[in-house]
């Protein structure tokens, strides 16, 4: 019995690293180049093109939002949508905790639409300023091509463009832990 609990929870994780990775991957197939709006891609692989400078919001329960206008509905478990913001354009990202991001031109987020599990993660490639809602509980991880950060509770900027040499993090209150991914 223990021994189908312990991998049906491997199992579990391994599907939850999977659609972050999985998503990553799709998101890289994507050109911020030939992007003209920002483009939502949601988890159900529905594209939404938002406007040159979209707000995008998530309910508590994950329903998804598009310049006030409804797009999806709840998700069953937490999956993985994709938010493109081309270069000229602005977006800004309320996600169903109460994180707030404001994205910069030239940006792709991956993130969910609802947290799970012990650590709620998005994955950013650009530019971002995000408030992050305080839950010591749920950490909170912002990982970039370059490195990943830690947060519980702050405000912070992140500059980790993949076609960058070197990255940045300033940080605005609070306090970060920031790993650098070995080369």
């Amino acid at each position: 019995l223990l021994a189908g609990i312990l991998w049906g929870g491997k199992f579990y994780i391994d599907q939850q690293s999977h659609s972050m990775t999985q998503a990553i991957a799709l998101l890289d197939e994507c050109s911020i180049d030939t992007a003209q709006q920002v483009l939502l891609i949601t988890h159900s692989e529905q594209r939404i093109e938002a406007g040159k400078s979209a707000r995008i919001v998530y309910s508590e329960e994950g329903k998804a939002s598009v310049n006030q206008q409804q797009v999806e509905e709840s998700p069953q478990k937490a999956e993985y949508n994709q938010l493109i913001v081309p270069k000229g354009k602005s977006s800004r990202l309320l996600l169903a905790d109460g994180t707030s991001l404001h994205i910069n031109a030239g940006t792709k987020v991956v993130y969910p639409s609802i947290f799970t599990g012990k650590n709620r993660e998005i994955y950013v490639d650009g530019e971002i300023y995000i408030d992050v809602k305080k839950n010591a509980a749920q950490p909170f991880i912002v990982k970039t091509p370059n490195f990943d950060i830690r947060v519980t509770g702050t405000a912070f900027n992140v500059n980790a463009y993949k076609s960058m040499d070197e990255a940045e993090v300033v940080l605005v209150r609070g306090s970060i832990i920031v790993t650098d991914h070995i080369v």
